[in-house]
Protein backbone atom coordinates (compact mmCIF):
# COMPACT_ATOMS: atom_id res chain seq x y z
CA UNK A 1 0.00 0.00 0.00
CA UNK A 2 1.64 3.06 -0.71
CA UNK A 3 1.39 6.07 2.05
CA UNK A 4 2.71 8.92 -0.90
CA UNK A 5 -0.63 10.96 0.18
CA UNK A 6 0.30 11.16 3.98
CA UNK A 7 2.00 15.12 4.20
CA UNK A 8 4.39 15.31 6.99
CA UNK A 9 2.51 16.58 9.66
CA UNK A 10 -0.61 15.00 8.67
CA UNK A 11 -3.43 15.25 11.39
CA UNK A 12 -4.63 12.17 12.42
CA UNK A 13 -7.51 10.43 14.65
CA UNK A 14 -9.52 7.11 15.59
CA UNK A 15 -11.35 5.74 13.12
CA UNK A 16 -14.90 5.37 14.20
CA UNK A 17 -16.27 1.55 15.30
CA UNK A 18 -13.05 0.69 13.70
CA UNK A 19 -10.91 -0.85 16.42
CA UNK A 20 -10.96 -4.82 17.29
CA UNK A 21 -9.77 -5.91 20.20
CA UNK A 22 -10.78 -9.51 21.13
CA UNK A 23 -10.84 -9.16 25.12
CA UNK A 24 -9.80 -11.99 26.76
CA UNK A 25 -9.71 -13.36 30.55
CA UNK A 26 -6.13 -14.87 30.76
CA UNK A 27 -5.12 -11.13 29.88
CA UNK A 28 -7.89 -8.97 31.95
CA UNK A 29 -4.66 -7.65 34.28
CA UNK A 30 -3.30 -6.27 31.38
CA UNK A 31 -4.88 -3.00 29.97
CA UNK A 32 -3.53 -4.08 26.91
CA UNK A 33 -6.17 -2.12 24.49
CA UNK A 34 -4.74 0.86 26.36
CA UNK A 35 -1.14 -0.11 25.96
CA UNK A 36 -1.72 -0.47 22.21
CA UNK A 37 -3.59 2.59 21.76
CA UNK A 38 -0.94 4.46 23.89
CA UNK A 39 1.35 3.11 21.38
CA UNK A 40 -0.05 3.59 18.71
CA UNK A 41 -0.51 7.21 19.18
CA UNK A 42 3.31 7.78 20.27
CA UNK A 43 4.68 6.24 17.79
CA UNK A 44 2.96 8.02 14.95
CA UNK A 45 3.62 11.49 16.92
CA UNK A 46 7.42 10.50 16.74
CA UNK A 47 7.10 10.47 13.19
CA UNK A 48 5.88 13.84 12.80
CA UNK A 49 2.04 13.28 12.84
CA UNK A 50 -0.29 14.54 15.26
CA UNK A 51 -3.15 13.13 17.00
CA UNK A 52 -5.95 15.32 17.31
CA UNK A 53 -9.27 13.52 18.31
CA UNK A 54 -11.29 15.96 17.68
CA UNK A 55 -10.10 17.37 14.17
CA UNK A 56 -12.82 18.12 11.62
CA UNK A 57 -10.84 17.10 8.80
CA UNK A 58 -7.99 14.43 9.60
CA UNK A 59 -6.02 13.60 6.92
CA UNK A 60 -5.98 9.95 7.92
CA UNK A 61 -7.76 7.98 10.30
CA UNK A 62 -6.29 4.76 12.40
CA UNK A 63 -8.25 1.33 13.09
CA UNK A 64 -6.80 -1.82 14.16
CA UNK A 65 -7.55 -5.27 15.51
CA UNK A 66 -5.54 -6.97 17.94
CA UNK A 67 -6.20 -10.87 18.96
CA UNK A 68 -4.96 -14.09 20.48
CA UNK A 69 -5.07 -17.00 18.30
CA UNK A 70 -8.06 -18.43 20.10
CA UNK A 71 -9.97 -15.67 18.99
CA UNK A 72 -8.56 -15.10 15.61
CA UNK A 73 -6.50 -17.74 13.96
CA UNK A 74 -3.85 -17.47 11.01
CA UNK A 75 -6.71 -19.02 8.33
CA UNK A 76 -9.11 -16.28 9.80
CA UNK A 77 -6.66 -13.47 9.02
CA UNK A 78 -6.18 -14.77 5.70
CA UNK A 79 -9.49 -14.86 5.12
CA UNK A 80 -10.74 -12.11 6.12
CA UNK A 81 -7.71 -9.28 5.68
CA UNK A 82 -5.95 -10.93 2.75
CA UNK A 83 -2.53 -10.89 4.61
CA UNK A 84 -0.64 -14.55 5.52
CA UNK A 85 0.72 -14.67 9.09
CA UNK A 86 4.16 -16.08 9.07
CA UNK A 87 4.84 -16.62 12.98
CA UNK A 88 5.28 -20.77 13.97
CA UNK A 89 3.78 -21.52 17.68
CA UNK A 90 6.54 -23.72 17.80
CA UNK A 91 6.64 -25.66 20.91
CA UNK A 92 6.29 -22.49 23.55
CA UNK A 93 4.40 -24.05 26.96
CA UNK A 94 0.67 -23.11 26.17
CA UNK A 95 -0.62 -21.88 29.63
CA UNK A 96 2.36 -19.11 29.26
CA UNK A 97 2.12 -18.07 25.64
CA UNK A 98 0.02 -17.62 22.76
CA UNK A 99 0.08 -16.28 19.62
CA UNK A 100 -1.04 -12.97 19.46
CA UNK A 101 -1.92 -10.71 15.83
CA UNK A 102 -2.20 -6.37 15.35
CA UNK A 103 -2.99 -5.42 12.04
CA UNK A 104 -3.08 -1.68 11.75
CA UNK A 105 -4.68 0.50 9.11
CA UNK A 106 -4.12 4.04 8.33
CA UNK A 107 -7.45 4.51 6.21
CA UNK A 108 -9.15 7.50 4.34
CA UNK A 109 -11.43 9.81 6.33
CA UNK A 110 -13.49 10.14 3.45
CA UNK A 111 -14.16 6.84 1.34
CA UNK A 112 -12.50 4.39 3.63
CA UNK A 113 -9.75 3.43 1.43
CA UNK A 114 -6.79 1.75 2.60
CA UNK A 115 -3.83 3.78 2.55
CA UNK A 116 -1.35 1.76 4.41
CA UNK A 117 -1.57 -1.55 6.43
CA UNK A 118 1.14 -2.89 8.90
CA UNK A 119 0.63 -6.48 10.63
CA UNK A 120 2.43 -8.70 13.24
CA UNK A 121 2.55 -11.29 15.09
CA UNK A 122 4.24 -12.21 18.47
CA UNK A 123 4.01 -14.74 21.29
CA UNK A 124 2.15 -12.97 23.85
CA UNK A 125 2.54 -13.50 27.51
CA UNK A 126 -0.38 -14.67 29.47
CA UNK A 127 1.02 -14.34 33.23
CA UNK A 128 0.80 -11.64 35.51
CA UNK A 129 4.42 -9.54 34.57
CA UNK A 130 5.41 -6.22 35.94
CA UNK A 131 3.27 -3.91 33.46
CA UNK A 132 6.55 -1.56 33.15
CA UNK A 133 7.58 -4.72 31.26
CA UNK A 134 4.58 -5.91 28.78
CA UNK A 135 4.41 -1.71 28.28
CA UNK A 136 8.29 -1.93 26.81
CA UNK A 137 7.23 -5.06 24.65
CA UNK A 138 3.90 -3.69 23.39
CA UNK A 139 6.08 -0.52 22.73
CA UNK A 140 8.71 -2.08 20.94
CA UNK A 141 6.55 -4.30 18.62
CA UNK A 142 4.97 -1.21 17.47
CA UNK A 143 7.70 0.42 16.78
CA UNK A 144 8.98 -2.79 14.84
CA UNK A 145 5.35 -3.05 13.31
CA UNK A 146 5.57 1.13 12.09
CA UNK A 147 9.16 1.03 11.02
CA UNK A 148 7.74 0.95 7.32
CA UNK A 149 5.90 4.19 7.58
CA UNK A 150 8.71 7.06 7.00
CA UNK A 151 7.84 9.71 9.03
CA UNK A 152 7.88 13.17 8.00
CA UNK A 153 6.92 12.76 4.63
CA UNK A 154 7.72 15.21 1.33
Amino acid sequence: YSNDRISASAIYQWAPRQIEFHDDSRLAHANLNNLIQMSIIDELNSKGYSYEPEASQPEFQIAYVAALKTALDDQAIEQKYGIRPGLVDGKSDQSKYEKGTIIIDLIEPVGGRLIWRGAGQAMATLEDIPQDVRKSRVQKFIKDLFSALPGELQ
